[in-house]
C-alpha cells in the first residue's frame, strides 16, 4: 500500500515536472530569421498573478503586423563599433542595433542612430557592459539580474542651437555627455499556457523591471590653471527633450521553447500592473498589410482600416521633427489635421473618429518642410 501511494506522488510530481518546459539558446535569433509580430495597443487581458501550471486566455488581442529581419552584423554600416557582434537588426539612418548571442545568453551590444534624447545627433551608444535580454537555460523559479552604462560625449561646437541656447551657464563648456543608466531585474515567476488568437503555447513567464536614468553632464571650465569638472545640467533641458530623468517599464514576457518570438510581451503600469502594450507571435507568413520594420522609408499606417469609432495610426522610420497629420474627404478637402513632434523612429498616434461621417478619406503625414511623407487611404463605416 505505502509502495503505491509512494508511487502515486512521483507519478504526480514526475507530470509536473515534465510540464514546465526549459527554454534554451535555440530560440536566441539568428542571422536569416524572419520574426512577425502583432501589436494590440489597447490590450484587455488578465494577467493573473504568480504561480504554476496556469493558463492565459489572450485571443482577444488584435492589431496589425510587424515583420522584422534579423540580419548578419557584417551588414550594418557600423559594424566596427560593435566588432563582438553577432547580429543586427535596423536600418541606417535611424537605429542599428547590434546583439551577441553565446551558448548561454544573448545580450545587447548598443545601437548606432539617432541619441537617446531626441536631439538628432548621431551617436554609437554602446552598452557597458553588454544588457542581457535572455539566458540560456532558463526556468522557472530563475532569477537574472544585469546592468548597464553608457557615456556619449559630444563637442560644444557639433551641438544644435536649441541644446546651447537652454544652458544658462556661466561660461561656454567644452563638451557635453549623455548618460543612460539602467538596472534590469528578472524573475520566472510563472509557468503554464499562452492561448492566443493563432494557437496555445507552452511558456515560461519572465517579469522584467527595467529603471533608466538619463541624464546630460557639461564639462565646464573653472579657473584658470584648474581642471575642468562635469556639471549636470539635466534639469535646464526639461523644456527642450521630455526624454531626460527616470523611467521605470515593466513587462511580463512569454517564452516558448520552440518560438524565434517571444509569444507574448506585454507592457504594464508599473504602479498597478494595469496593461498598456501587447505583442505577441504572427503565426501566419501570409497576412496582408505586414508593416515591414526594415523598410527604410519613412511611412504611416492605419489601424483599423476599415475604421468604426477609433483609429490608430503607426508612423515607422522617421526622423526626429516636427510633422503634421492631415486627413481629407475623398474631393480633397482637409477635415482634420494636427501636428506632432516625434522623437522615436517608431510613435502611434490614437484618433477618435466618432465624429467623421462614414466613407472613404485620405490621410497624409508631411514634414516642416511641406514634404509629404506618405498618402494612404482611410475607409470609415457605422454600424
Amino acid at each position: 500500500m505505502k509502495k503505491n501511494i509512494l508511487l502515486f506522488i512521483l507519478a504526480i510530481l514526475s507530470n509536473s515536472l515534465l510540464a514546465q518546459i526549459t527554454v534554451t539558446s535555440a530560440t536566441f535569433p539568428a542571422p536569416g530569421d524572419t520574426l512577425r509580430t502583432v501589436v494590440d495597443s489597447e490590450p484587455n487581458i488578465n494577467l493573473l498573478s504568480p504561480g504554476e501550471d496556469l493558463t492565459w486566455n489572450f485571443t482577444s488581442l488584435d492589431g496589425p503586423v510587424f515583420e522584422n529581419i534579423i540580419l548578419d552584423a557584417s551588414q550594418g554600416a557600423s559594424v566596427a563599433n560593435f566588432p563582438n557582434a553577432t547580429f543586427m537588426t535596423g536600418q541606417t539612418p535611424l537605429a542599428e542595433r547590434y546583439f551577441q548571442t553565446t551558448t548561454s545568453s544573448y545580450t545587447s551590444l548598443g545601437y548606432s542612430g539617432q541619441d537617446p534624447i531626441g536631439l538628432g545627433l548621431d551617436v554609437a551608444f554602446k552598452n557597458s557592459p553588454p544588457l542581457v535580454e535572455r539566458v540560456s537555460p532558463l526556468n522557472y523559479d530563475d532569477d537574472n539580474n544585469s546592468s548597464s552604462f553608457v557615456s556619449v560625449p559630444f563637442a560644444w561646437s557639433d551641438l544644435p542651437a536649441i541644446i546651447t541656447d537652454s544652458l544658462p551657464l556661466p561660461t561656454t563648456p567644452d563638451s557635453i555627455a549623455i548618460e543612460v543608466s539602467t538596472t534590469r531585474t528578472e524573475t520566472v515567476d510563472a509557468w503554464g499556457k499562452v492561448a492566443l488568437p493563432v494557437g496555445t503555447y507552452d511558456v515560461l513567464r519572465v517579469r522584467r523591471l527595467d529603471i533608466t536614468e538619463t541624464s546630460v553632464q557639461a564639462l565646464v571650465p573653472t579657473f584658470p590653471g584648474f581642471p575642468s569638472i562635469w556639471v549636470d545640467v539635466t534639469s535646464f533641458l526639461g523644456g527642450v527633450t521630455p526624454l531626460l530623468g527616470g523611467d521605470t517599464t515593466l513587462t511580463y514576457r512569454y517564452y516558448n521553447d520552440e518560438s524565434k518570438e517571444p509569444i507574448a510581451v506585454i507592457t504594464v503600469d508599473p504602479i498597478d500592473d494595469t496593461p498598456t502594450n501587447a505583442q505577441y507571435k504572427s503565426a501566419d507568413p501570409n497576412t496582408v498589410g505586414i508593416i515591414k520594420l526594415y523598410d527604410q522609408k519613412p511611412n504611416i499606417y492605419a489601424y483599423p482600416n476599415p475604421a468604426i469609432d477609433q483609429v490608430r495610426f503607426d508612423v515607422l522610420n522617421v526622423p526626429s521633427g516636427k510633422y503634421d497629420l492631415n486627413i481629407y474627404n475623398i474631393l480633397g478637402v482637409k477635415v482634420w489635421s494636427n501636428n506632432y513632434d516625434f522623437r522615436n523612429a517608431t510613435d502611434t498616434i490614437q484618433l477618435d473618429i466618432n465624429n467623421f461621417k462614414k466613407g472613404t478619406y485620405l490621410y497624409s503625414l508631411v514634414n516642416e518642410r511641406g514634404k509629404t511623407i506618405a498618402t494612404r487611404r482611410l475607409v470609415i463605416l457605422r454600424p
